[in-house]
């Protein structure tokens, strides 16, 4: 392991902004900037603040955000790719009206729901959906009641009467 020898410590103040200012245009952080100097972590948050600089990196523009959210990119694979966060992924989108693009629910899955093909957990592997999204389509489309769980009933089937959507009638 090889050892971090720190550079001489700057003799003045302006000195010391200085090299803080270039060590902050590297990406550097408050802790390794400290290191280097060989000053506390709290003197360089003092010369970055004194100097009108952040710790933090700029935040992703909304045209980056936009784009791979547009390709379909999930919060946390954009957060990923931009090297952020996904909560500040999130609050450029919301500030900017960004959403993800909405997947297309596949006609075969809606065919598959009518004729009771499977149950609710092996369409949902089958055409990559959400496994509750799934199920909320399912007594979207049937009308029914809680399915039950496991194996005992046809798939897709439901104890609870059936509900007609369009008279509100069993």
């Amino acid at each position: 392991m090889s050892e971090h020898k720190p550079t001489p410590r700057p003799t003045n103040v302006d000195q010391l902004k200085e090299r803080v200012a270039e060590l902050t245009a590297q990406g550097k952080s408050q802790k390794e900037i400290a290191l280097a100097l060989g000053i506390s972590r709290g003197t360089a948050y003092r010369a970055q603040k004194a100097l009108g600089l952040t710790a933090r990196p700029a935040p992703p523009s909304p045209e980056q955000v936009k784009r791979l959210l547009d390709n379909g990119r999930s919060w946390r694979a954009a957060a990923v790719e931009l090297g952020t966060s996904t909560h500040v992924v999130r609050y450029i989108a919301e500030q900017n009206g960004l959403r993800r693009k909405a997947i297309p629910i596949p006609a075969k899955l809606v065919e598959d729901i009518l004729a009771h093909k499977d149950y609710a957990l092996g369409l949902s592997r089958k055409y990559r959906t959400d496994y509750k999204k799934t199920l909320a389509l399912v007594h979207l489309i049937l009308g029914c009641g809680p399915l039950t769980p496991g194996r005992t009933l046809l798939p897709l089937d439901s104890p609870w009467p059936r509900v007609n959507p369009r008279k509100g009638t069993k």
